[in-house]
């Protein structure tokens, strides 16, 4: 039987067993839902067994969390103490931070502009691991004007999704908005080194 739930307005219908505190049979209406317990989530169970869980992360923190019993991992994290929101990552770092790839249609940055050397900026970047196809890593901290390293905690989670310690982890990555910039800046550099060639070349010719 299917089981009906309404909350704040929102009418809910939840195909299989909703385990609480027992089961409920028939309906079931609240104008709200009050959870004591920090460590408190409603859990889904599909027809083998346990599949989600939705509530809070329990242990130190209060994050909210998504969880998928199935794969035993965490799909969705917002962090209590700064509203970050993580996709496939239990510990966000970023407004938002995915674990895995992006598709979308565009991406639309605030148009940062950069005024300075760009060239020089470019000319000193490393790579480090080049595969035979040629693509390799960036070495961050030879592109220190456009690199972002710093280091977070992640919390250290147990087969129930709750938390059991920390561990110190480094990220670093590329700035999108300070790498476009720095390449728009590049290629006025180069075109004014062309114009001035070609003026050159111009006035050499008139001769």
């Amino acid at each position: 039987m299917s089981k009906k739930i309404l909350l704040f307005g929102l009418l809910l219908v939840i195909p299989f067993v909703l385990a609480l505190k027992g089961e409920i049979e028939g309906d079931f209406y609240a104008d709200n839902i009050i959870a004591d317990d920090p460590d408190a989530q409603i859990k889904f169970y599909g027809g083998t067994g346990m599949k989600w869980a939705v509530g809070t992360s329990g242990g130190a923190s209060d994050n909210f969390i998504i969880y998928d019993h199935g794969s035993s991992s965490t799909r969705l994290t917002i962090n209590d103490s700064n509203g970050d929101v993580g996709i496939g990552t239990s510990n966000p770092t970023m407004k938002l931070d995915v674990n895995g790839n992006v598709t979308a249609n565009d991406f639309i940055t605030k148009s940062l502009a950069y005024n300075g050397d760009a060239l020089s900026i470019l000319r000193v970047i490393r790579k480090e691991n080049v595969n035979e196809a040629g693509f390799g890593r960036i070495d961050h901290a030879s592109a220190e004007e456009l690199a972002v390293i710093f280091d977070y905690k992640v919390d250290i989670l147990d087969e129930k999704g709750e938390k059991t310690g920390e561990e110190t982890k480094t990220f670093e990555g590329i700035s999108t908005d300070r790498t476009m910039a720095a390449l728009i800046r590049a290629n006025q550099q180069l075109l004014e080194r062309v114009e001035q060639l070609e003026s050159e070349v111009t006035a050499l010719k008139s001769r």
